[in-house]
């Protein structure tokens, strides 16, 4: 939740060391005003008293992201062949004067390929619009270009999200058309 938010504000061109709030709001304009709007409707703002009618015109926070446990069937499958579920990488340091490795370390990773059954919910009030979902959409994608957890410039981290539903319609293709910067 917290990266597909991050990447959405860097989108945005709103993103900052805090979290996005009225002050941000009031300071966009336009555009980044709406995109800063729907990023604080999807993933809440704080609870600021002095701005309850600011925390009025936002709403409660629409999207909820649930666990995702590994597949059960992909699962089975590493059971199954005996494969681990996880794997040690080796990594080390090449000091580039005397070409030497330096500072070996192991890290535990999940394979390339694993399956994740992965869900979210976004809640729909009275007034909100198909930009919410829309957003949302373009957060998601965002992600697949970039990637989850640690070491992504390493490769590490990389997700594709397979088999999109959206009220249980398939969604997929629609989702593979998403150009978050233009068409």
């Amino acid at each position: 939740k917290g990266k597909i938010r991050s990447l959405l504000e860097w989108k945005s061109g709103a993103v900052q060391e805090a979290p996005l709030g009225k002050t941000e709001y009031d300071r966009a304009q336009n555009e980044q005003q709406q995109a800063v709007k729907a990023i604080l409707q999807l993933f809440g703002i704080s609870g600021d008293t002095q701005n309850e009618d600011f925390q009025k015109e936002i709403g409660h926070t629409r999207v909820s992201f649930w666990d995702c446990p590994l597949n059960k069937d992909y699962a089975d499958r590493l059971r199954e062949d005996n494969l681990p579920l996880t794997e040690a990488k080796s990594e080390n340091r090449i000091n580039r004067i005397a070409g030497t490795a330096q500072d070996p370390r192991q890290t535990e990773r999940v394979p390339a390929g694993a399956q994740f059954d992965f869900k979210l919910t976004i809640k729909e009030f009275d007034g909100d619009d198909e930009a919410l979902s829309d957003t949302l959409l373009q957060g998601l994608k965002l992600l697949e270009w970039d990637s989850l957890g640690g070491s992504g410039s390493r490769g590490y981290g990389k997700v594709k999200l397979q088999n999109l539903r959206k009220n249980g319609e398939d969604i997929s293709e629609d989702f593979a058309n998403i150009q978050p910067f233009g068409k």
